[in-house]
């Protein structure tokens, strides 16, 4: 399953590209960036120092993955192959 259609929310601070690149990386694979965790949301993104937000999204069980993904993202790795261990 990709990322396509997928509601996916950044939080934290990213250290590998601006937060505005790394939306438009995500909106080019498909991807509904939103701003805000929600139960809405399907995926958090974490950078460094994420706050109460991973917290929020860990209350709802919403799946978080590290920037050290994104890079897996973009070549079309899948979340849930991310999600599952397979890094």
């Amino acid at each position: 399953m990709s990322i396509e259609g997928k509601k996916v929310c950044l939080i934290g601070t990213f250290d590998s590209q601006p937060r505005d690149e790394l939306e438009f990386g995500l909106y080019d694979i498909g991807a509904d960036v939103v701003k805000r965790v929600s139960q809405d949301v399907d995926l958090v993104i974490a950078g460094r120092d994420p706050g109460k937000r991973a917290d929020e999204a860990r209350t709802l069980g919403i799946p978080i993955l590290s920037e050290s993904h994104l890079d897996a993202l973009f070549s079309g790795r899948s979340p849930e192959e991310l999600i599952g261990g397979a890094g």
